[in-house]
């Protein structure tokens, strides 16, 4: 089924880091043609200075806000590669803490990049993809898009809604030929709790907070390619984040419970630390 991919082109966002950037690779060695694009331009070009072997990278440095450069960018890469095979919108933001701490800014920033972010890839690649009767779309979401995300209100929400939005998609997308999955990881060993926005709570605390050991970022990346290329809905990893999702489904009243535990624990770091900055 791998050489589905071999000379396929396509977009993986949030690539300059973390599971993109593992992504991105794992499709370059399986000889596709990616257009790596984050906002990081210094980390990309060092992304593309890493890599040897069969495939291409392309660094684009892209606000996945900015609807225009979505157009632009898909416009290019048809009329280069003649065709568009899968995007992978993956980049987003997190914001942790108390929402009576969050600031509409705030709001806006993470709204634009998760959930804009993710539309804006989703509706112009779709509509490049339509004419040409295939094509995957691939929406990174989380376990906080299947699960309430106590002290991180703003970031569930965004993955709530990605998670309902391609859901949706799937089932329209089928007449046109183009696939659409949605991946839930859970926590993955990635930078993504150095670069945490955090509210009044110290991150030495947040760190300790998180309760599972990481899945190794690689092996997140193949098993998202797998299940990608077995047309899978939905993927939800790793084990924890499955056992989270059927507990909340199954015992919807005793998840909370754990919930107000879990916020009563949090609430006591906060004001004991120096506060990380908005």
């Amino acid at each position: 089924m791998d050489n589905e991919l071999n000379g396929s082109a396509g977009i993986v966002t949030g690539a300059a880091s973390g599971i993109g950037k593992a992504l991105a690779t794992e499709l370059y060695h399986k000889g596709a043609h990616v257009y790596i694009v984050d906002v990081d331009e210094k980390g990309l070009k060092s992304f593309q200075g890493e890599m040897s072997g069969t495939g291409h990278l392309y660094p684009v440095t892209m606000d996945v806000s900015d609807v225009e450069a979505w157009r632009t960018l898909v416009q290019r890469i048809k009329e280069a590669q003649g065709t568009l095979d899968f995007v992978i919108n993956n980049a987003g933001i997190s914001i942790d803490g108390e929402m009576k701490d969050m600031s509409i800014p705030l709001w806006d920033k993470i709204i634009a990049i998760n959930l804009k972010g993710v539309i804006y890839g989703t509706q112009i690649a779709y509509e490049a993809m339509i004419p040409q009767k295939k094509g995957h779309i691939v929406n990174i979401s989380s376990l906080s898009g299947l699960i309430p995300g106590w002290m991180q209100v703003a970031y569930s929400t965004t993955k709530w809604a990605v998670l309902g939005f391609t859901r949706s998609l799937r089932v329209e997308a089928i007449a046109y030929g183009i696939k659409v999955t949605a991946v839930c990881p859970g926590i993955v060993d990635t930078s993504i709790f150095d670069n945490t926005t955090l509210l009044d709570i110290s991150r030495k605390d947040f760190k300790n907070q998180v309760p599972f050991k990481p899945m190794n970022v690689t092996r997140s990346a193949q098993l998202i390619i797998r299940e990608m290329l077995k047309n899978k809905a939905e993927v939800v990893f790793p084990f924890h984040a499955k056992a989270l999702k059927y507990f909340y489904k199954l015992l919807p009243g005793t998840f909370e419970s754990f919930g107000k535990k879990d916020v009563v624990k949090f609430r006591k770091l906060i004001g004991n630390n120096t506060p990380v900055s908005h």
